[in-house]
């Protein structure tokens, strides 16, 4: 009895084994899954729509394999399948800003097919603009982000089109001084011959301002020696763009520029300037004695130009004793105006004592300058001689390369004027020129119109000539200056 209730027992667990792994095989069969009918898509959502893109999701379906998304250009049209998926997402691509589109979307398992979805409408649009605006000097300034895919934009004044340009940001400044008005942007797509806008910007309500502006941390330009410097500070600060700045020295008589630069907008554009960055190019140190007007001119971009510093100054003259010591030295060491070699006598007593120690060791002996003939001497070798027994500077070279560098080294005792004329020249200024075809000569100013100078034939003594005879023009020279001692 009891092995009959074991083997009943037996049977009946033997069966129960068979029917779960029976249950299980067909679980995992895939014939046996393909035969299901995937359920209908639900929720199917658009999202991140741009000018010509946007997603379309949906919940997953129950048995679905794949998705098929179809599209049509009518709710009601023929629709047709655009795309195959594995996930339950679709980004359309290459759409038509403003053109309306309608998807729906259908679970596949196998060769069984879900119903279809709803539809669901996608219309590409552009961006609404984001709009700031600043009331200014310059008129009201508009700026927008720029949009996606836009051609360009269109900008309203008071509700009324003003213009249609490319640039997102846009500059009005054809309104009157203090007068307020509202302002939106829309963004435009061209499509063909249609033309697709973006919704409004905000509104906003700006003015156009009456130009502030003003130099700040510049101090006046004191009474200035010959040969002194003065630094230039301060900025400039406008509520309208600065478009060019002029910065230097005029004549008070005629306004003529004297000294300086000019800033134009690829150097500024902005609303300030640093005066400073002028410094170099004004060069108050080249200035000969004389009144002066300081002069910074701001030209702004509604035409505005504005005199932001105009303050006259005064350059006092140097009497130097060097100045006096080089003249007299020269007067006494060349020949008189008019005369020749043939002529000219000897000076008697105590100047032709100095005339005798100041050249005796040039011409007729060895030099710390080098040999030089009984005859004469060069130009060079001439102002030399005069400069160091003058007493003035007695490391003074020679050639007119030396000249120039040593001027150059020594800027406490020689003060140098550019292209001079001979009313801004003094008793003692060494003239030095370096001609255009190649040479030079340099002299010494005697006041009255006279030059002490030797001809550069090396056959010369020092003669007195005038300074028209021996001053080439400036269109000869590439190089024309006036050394002055300074102290």
């Amino acid at each position: 009895m009891v092995n009959e209730k074991r083997q009943v027992r037996n049977v009946f667990v033997l069966c129960l084994m068979i029917l779960v792994i029976a249950v299980a095989f067909c679980d995992s069969d895939p014939s046996y899954a393909a035969s299901k009918k995937p359920s209908r898509v639900k929720q199917v959502r658009v999202t991140n729509i741009t000018y010509n893109t946007a997603d379309i999701t949906w919940k997953g379906s129950k048995n679905a394999q794949k998705y098929v998304v179809y599209r049509s250009l009518k709710k009601k049209g023929k629709y047709k399948a655009v795309v195959v998926l594995k996930t339950p997402k679709y980004t359309a691509r290459g759409l038509t800003t403003g053109t309306k589109y309608w998807y729906k979307v259908v679970a596949v398992n196998g060769k069984k097919k879900s119903a279809f979805s709803k539809t669901v409408s996608v219309k590409p649009r552009l961006e609404r603009p984001r709009l700031t605006a600043l009331s200014s000097g310059d008129g009201p300034v508009l700026r927008a982000t720029p949009v996606p895919g836009a051609s360009g934009y269109k900008v309203y004044r008071d509700g009324k089109l003003l213009r249609t340009q490319k640039s997102a940001a846009f500059n009005d400044r054809w309104v009157a001084v203090g007068t307020a008005h509202t302002y939106k942007i829309a963004a435009y797509r061209k499509i063909g011959k249609k033309i697709v806008l973006s919704p409004d910007s905000v509104t906003r309500r700006v003015s156009r301002e009456k130009v502030r502006i003003s130099l700040s941390g510049a101090p006046a330009v004191p009474t200035l020696r010959e040969g002194e410097y003065f630094t230039l500070y301060g900025k400039i600060n406008s509520n309208a763009t600065i478009q060019r700045v002029e910065i230097g020295i005029v004549n008070p008589k005629d306004n003529a520029w004297f000294r300086g630069n000019k800033y134009d907008r690829s150097k500024i554009g902005a609303k300030t300037f640093d005066v400073g960055r002028a410094d170099s190019s004004v060069k108050f140190s080249t200035l000969p004695a004389g009144t002066y007007r300081y002069r910074i001119y701001a030209h702004l971009l509604n035409g505005t130009v504005a005199i932001v510093q105009n303050q006259t100054f005064t350059v006092k003259a140097v009497q130097s004793n060097g100045g006096r010591a080089i003249a007299s030295m020269a007067r006494k060491c060349a020949w008189p105006y008019g005369t020749s070699k043939s002529t000219y006598k000897y000076p008697s007593g105590d100047r032709r004592a100095a005339y005798t120690n100041a050249l005796s060791t040039v011409y007729k002996n060895k030099s710390t300058w080098g040999k030089q003939t009984s005859a004469g001497a060069s130009c060079d070798v001439f102002v030399g001689t005069v400069v160091r027994a003058s007493g003035y500077d007695k490391k003074w070279p020679r050639g007119l390369d030396g000249i120039e560098k040593h001027v150059a080294k020594y800027r406490d005792k020689w003060l140098v004027i550019n292209m001079p004329d001979q009313s801004q020249l003094k008793p003692g200024d060494v003239l030095f020129q370096i001609y255009r075809g190649g040479g030079g000569h340099v002299m010494i100013y005697l006041g009255n119109g006279r030059v002490a100078n030797a001809h550069y034939n090396g056959k010369t003594y020092g003669v007195v000539q005038s300074y028209s005879s021996q001053v080439h023009s400036k269109l000869g020279c590439k190089i024309f200056k006036a050394f002055r001692p300074s102290r």
